[in-house]
């Protein structure tokens, strides 16, 4: 599945406009969520280890980079006004312009793979990252070849509502992309994809992906694969079709 939401300015959903914003630094230390999981995690972590048994180990992982996300100990960025000479730390790395999460799902098998090959999963991801940043460039009017370039910080899920394991993709993406000329950047903002759009998209990313899956090493034919889309290459027009990645767009 891929779906697609937008806020206006990456944070909160508020607007963004000309005018000066003061950044302010969310600080997750100071949250209930992070104030309970700080106290509760390494006991919870500890009395399993008593009983001879432990959490899935990128399950672990994850607690413990919660615990580290947003802590200006754990890593920042040291900006400085090229006019005032003014300088902030700051724990984040989008700048004020629209940004729009994606959503991309996969069948069963493949979040079983993903889950086991790690490896495979990176591969998949360069692709979607690569597939996604063109496609917003496009919208902008924009293209890669000529310099422009866009963003995208993703965030690897493993797990569903019911905690059954689930690999999916939430990726933030500016919505547009940056020109740069006389040592500025100037944001061109791309309009919401279509229906249309979002369709060619999807097609775009099911031909790619089934693609690397064929060519990574050591895991099934290509026969295993699925390629739901009308746009499949002659040759693969007899590998089985279940439609497994399908859109929604979110409101």
């Amino acid at each position: 599945m891929v779906s697609t939401q937008a806020t206006m300015d990456g944070r909160q959903g508020r607007r963004a406009t000309g005018r000066q914003h003061l950044y302010v630094r969310h600080k997750p230390e100071e949250t209930p969520l992070y104030a309970i999981i700080e106290q509760h995690a390494p006991r919870f972590f500890a009395k399993l280890s008593e009983q001879g048994a432990s959490l899935l180990s990128f399950v672990q992982a994850e607690f413990e980079h919660y615990l580290r996300c947003g802590r200006l100990e754990e890593g920042f960025l040291r900006v400085k006004c090229s006019q005032c000479r003014h300088e902030r730390l700051v724990a984040h790395v989008f700048p004020r312009v629209p940004v729009r999460q994606w959503v991309l799902s996969f069948q069963r098998p493949l979040r079983l793979l993903f889950a086991a090959r790690p490896d495979v999963l990176t591969r998949v991801l360069n692709v979607v990252t690569r597939a996604l940043s063109t496609a917003v460039l496009k919208g902008a009017g924009l293209s890669r070849s000529a310099g422009a370039q866009s963003g995208i910080v993703t965030s690897i899920q493993r797990f569903g509502s019911a905690l059954n394991l689930n690999v999916y993709l939430h990726l933030l993406v500016l919505d547009g992309g940056y020109t740069f000329a006389h040592d500025r950047a100037q944001f061109h903002r791309a309009p919401a994809p279509s229906q249309v759009e979002l369709e060619r998209v999807l097609d775009t990313l099911i031909a790619r992906i089934t693609r690397t899956l064929v060519a990574a090493p050591g895991i099934l034919p290509p026969a295993a694969f699925v390629l739901p889309c009308t746009s499949a290459p002659a040759s693969w027009s007899k590998i089985p079709s279940t439609r497994g990645l399908t859109w929604s767009r979110a409101a």
